[in-house]
């Protein structure tokens, strides 16, 4: 197994800590839940700009792919402000990756993403994986 497979291994992922049980370990059968955030820049208009292009393209994205579901799309109002905040809630890893390269392909969507990523500083991609004892599987 190379290092990078025994990295994304969840057993391997916390070396040298107590080993997860197996009743408590991962199960990478389940559902996947995307979160995305923009971090913009910091503007009066940074976000609703970003809100009103979403509005138009998001719909189309959506269309685009069956499999995937939009759970959450808000903003954040305390802390890190100017961000904005997606999760999106996938059959499996590969169908998220569909998803995606669905997307690209809706010039609708192309059209959103083009004009809201001048005022994105930032933005980040993640894939939550939940536990066998997550409340939210």
């Amino acid at each position: 197994m190379s290092a990078v497979e025994q990295s994304l291994n969840p057993n391997n992922a916390f070396a040298g800590l107590t080993p997860i049980p197996p009743s408590l370990s991962l199960s990478l059968s389940s559902r996947e839940r995307a979160p995305r955030d923009y971090h913009l820049h910091p503007r009066y208009d940074s976000v609703p700009g970003l809100l009103k292009s979403f509005a138009k393209g998001l719909p189309h994205k959506v269309a685009a792919d069956s499999n995937s579901k939009l759970v959450f799309f808000g903003y954040i109002d305390v802390g890190m402000l100017n961000s904005v905040v997606e999760l999106w809630r996938y059959p499996s890893l590969p169908a998220s990756v569909k998803a995606r390269e669905s997307a690209r392909k809706v010039p609708e969507w192309k059209h959103c993403i083009a004009s809201v990523t001048p005022n994105v500083q930032h933005f980040r991609t993640q894939a939550l994986i939940p536990t066998k004892f997550s409340p939210l599987r």
